[in-house]
């Protein structure tokens, strides 16, 4: 039996974080591929900054605030109570607004068909197994009929650093708890294309030691 520890393995991470004096849990690199990929998103479907955006996993809110410094109306769910409030800290030290709340991407407290469009940056391959259907299924019912998911993932290649932790469902394992998923990018998204979702755009982006980094945009069908 898969065994998982979402809540603690992020919370645990945010507050060593916070400990350490780190500005943010990804670097400005990260954000801005997730940044870009949003913003094109937006143009090419002409959308305007009156759409409602919603970040999954939106840890410490620097991609969300990225966002709601541009106008865009932004909100950001994560299942850490210190990732939330540092980004609410952020928020009000940048005078910016963006709405952050505590939640589980897996259950959440949001009415269906509120969101033209819903952020995944870096949240799927934190979710494991058969919860991977479940977020999918969240998407899709908070997500208005006309709205996209976007998003980037970790996908194909195992870094070699943590590779020794990973057992042949390529699920990272460590003292007893999985903690990632690194699937094959087609295995991905034939996940989202089993939830009826249409893939509407995809790319992957060859990151040198690291894992590929799948983009991709997907509607409901």
């Amino acid at each position: 039996m898969t065994k998982t520890d979402y809540l603690g393995i992020h919370e645990n991470q945010y507050k060593y974080f916070r400990k350490i004096g780190r500005e943010a849990w990804n670097d400005s690199k990260s954000i801005k591929l997730v940044s870009d990929l949003v913003l094109d998103t937006i143009q090419k479907h002409n959308l305007s900054k009156s759409i409602n955006i919603l970040e999954l996993g939106c840890g410490d809110g620097e991609l969300s605030l990225s966002l709601a410094k541009l106008g865009y109306i932004v909100s950001g769910i994560d299942i850490s109570p210190t990732a939330i409030e540092w980004a609410k800290k952020k928020a009000l030290e940048r005078d910016l607004k963006a709405n952050f709340n505590v939640g589980d991407v897996l259950n959440m407290d949001i009415e269906d068909n509120s969101y033209d469009i819903v952020v995944d940056s870096y949240c799927l391959h934190c979710i494991i197994g058969k919860d991977r259907s479940t977020f999918l299924k969240e998407i899709k019912r908070i997500l208005k009929p006309e709205g996209l998911v976007v998003g980037i993932t970790m996908s194909n290649t195992i870094p070699d650093d943590i590779k020794p932790f990973f057992n042949d469902k390529r699920e990272m394992v460590k003292n007893g708890v999985v903690g990632r998923y690194i699937g094959l990018s087609d295995n991905i998204l034939n996940e989202f294309k089993e939830e009826d979702f249409e893939i509407v755009d995809h790319s992957v982006e060859k990151d040198e030691g690291g894992a590929d980094d799948l983009k991709y945009v997907c509607r409901i069908n």
